[in-house]
């Protein structure tokens, strides 16, 4: 905890609050602060409300970062004990399925979090027969000791599964795309729709004839391939959203999965992408992967932890 503000102040408080050897000198505790000369006159006075606790805040958008990496652009020293704050708004996401959105990778750290961790999505499968793929971790947990407090209103997200491509190896649907950006499978003719921007869905598959496979929110339909009884009409399946929602873990995306000329829909956050008639859909990503860790939620987690 920080050291008094005013009044009395002693060498033994100091010691106590950034560690250090006996017999107690200041010259030990130049630059051990924000705050504390790292040369020259050095008094107990430098030490007032100092704190051998390193704090920062996360104020805007970051991709695939790590712990270290932000508190040392934020000015840490390499060996204080970190407290990071993600300020409510802000996305730590990734669009990468084999990375997380965010990374704690400095032991004894405590994450805040007001904002949205998120994992990306899987892709959908093409057609004839291609399996979804699984979405990607939100929150990677490398080092020991780690707390993690999910404020009210925050989210942690892992992504949602793709959903898999038709059967038909002449001219089926693709699959839709996971929740947390995953772009929608092929069809035999059209190309997948594109995974959503933060906070936005997905973009439609490519249309045959007005039949395609639609956008997700990210908190629902990733999108499905689909078309008519003619071969030529097959569409593309939708990409997955990136956008949040409180229900967002509570399902797969739609998409029937009993025909064989048909793709089925990706995942939502943190949960599988639905099989089609011979593919299966993608595993859903983790909200949190990683041991040595204690957890509080008091806002949204879509996956596993």
């Amino acid at each position: 905890m920080a050291l008094p503000t005013s009044g009395p102040l002693s060498f033994s408080q100091i010691q106590g609050e950034f560690g250090g050897s006996n017999p107690i000198s200041l010259s030990e505790y130049y630059g051990a602060a924000s705050g504390v000369p790292s040369s020259g006159a050095l008094s107990v006075a430098d030490f007032y409300g100092k704190s051998n606790v390193f704090t920062f805040s996360v104020t805007s958008n970051q991709k695939q970062k790590t712990l270290s990496s932000l508190a040392t652009s934020a000015g840490w020293d390499g060996s204080a004990p970190i407290v990071c704050t993600i300020n409510s708004g802000v996305y730590m996401w990734s669009d990468s399925t084999g990375t997380a959105g965010f990374t704690v990778n400095v032991a004894g750290a405590t994450v805040n979090n007001f904002g949205r961790i998120i994992g990306k999505g899987g892709k959908g499968g093409n057609y004839a027969n291609g399996a979804g793929a699984a979405g990607g971790t939100a929150l990677q947990i490398s080092a020991s000791g780690t707390t993690i407090n999910n404020k009210s209103g925050a989210y942690i997200a892992g992504g949602g599964g793709g959903g898999a491509g038709s059967a038909s190896a002449r001219a089926g649907g693709g699959g839709g795309g996971g929740s947390g950006g995953g772009v929608g499978g092929n069809s035999s003719t059209r190309v997948g729709g594109a995974g959503g921007s933060l906070g936005a869905y997905g973009g439609n598959g490519g249309s045959v004839s007005g039949n395609y496979g639609k956008g997700g929110r990210g908190g629902g339909n990733g999108g499905y391939g689909r078309g008519s009884n003619d071969q030529k009409f097959w569409g593309a399946g939708g990409g997955g959203g990136r956008q949040l929602w409180t229900g967002g873990g509570s399902g797969t995306g739609a998409g029937p999965g009993n025909d064989s000329r048909i793709g089925s829909g990706g995942g939502n956050w943190g949960t599988s992408g639905r099989a089609s008639f011979a593919a299966s859909g993608g595993a859903a990503g983790k909200a949190i992967n990683g041991t040595g860790r204690t957890l509080t939620n008091a806002g949204y987690i879509f996956g596993g932890t």
